[in-house]
């Protein structure tokens, strides 16, 4: 078996990168964490005036993506996930 870690997946928009996700988290047993669309309080404003909600929106995605992270690197060093695979990072 693998050993306890983290994958990330990077890509553009329709390449993908949820279904990459879900499908090596189960080969390799670990947990997936896909990129949320639900609960953006930016992202339909975004796309009606990208020019002054772009970075309102990009800071809101840092946010939450680091929240995540810190998440789920707290349940792998607790013991209680394997690893994980995210669709979309706080790297990127």
């Amino acid at each position: 078996m693998f050993a306890e870690g983290y994958i990330g997946i990077a890509g553009t928009i329709g390449v993908g990168k949820s279904t990459l996700t879900i499908e090596l988290a189960k080969a390799l047993h670990f947990e997936p964490i896909l990129e949320e669309v639900d609960g953006n309080p930016y992202l339909d404003l975004f796309y009606k005036d990208m020019k002054t909600y772009g970075t309102m929106m990009q800071v809101w995605l840092l946010n939450h993506r680091f929240r995540q992270h810190r998440e789920f690197v707290t349940r792998i060093s607790l013991g209680r996930i394997r690893g994980v695979v995210q669709d979309r990072t706080i790297w990127e």
